[in-house]
């Protein structure tokens, strides 16, 4: 998936949230401008779980995927904010 695409997949998870109240499912509308903070929200917090995996007693690799990682999701977080 190219970072353009996930970045439209995760903005849409956040357009709309189904809600279960009792036997029945209500769809939730998000405001746009909340869907996309939400979705830069959950980048953060990915980016911010991803650099604990970073640290000097790894091995060079296991650094440079981290490296690379939290890259892509700049990258997708940047995507977002065009869209």
């Amino acid at each position: 998936m190219t970072t353009t695409e996930e970045a439209k997949h995760l903005l849409d998870r956040f357009k709309s949230v189904t809600r279960v109240f009792g036997k029945t499912s209500t769809i939730i509308h998000i405001h746009p401008e909340h869907a996309l903070q939400c979705a830069l929200t959950n980048l953060n917090d990915k980016i911010i779980s991803i650099h604990k995996f970073k640290h000097p007693t790894n091995s060079s690799a296991m650094n440079r995927r981290v490296d690379r990682e939290v890259k892509r999701l700049e990258e997708v977080k940047q995507e977002i904010n065009k869209l």
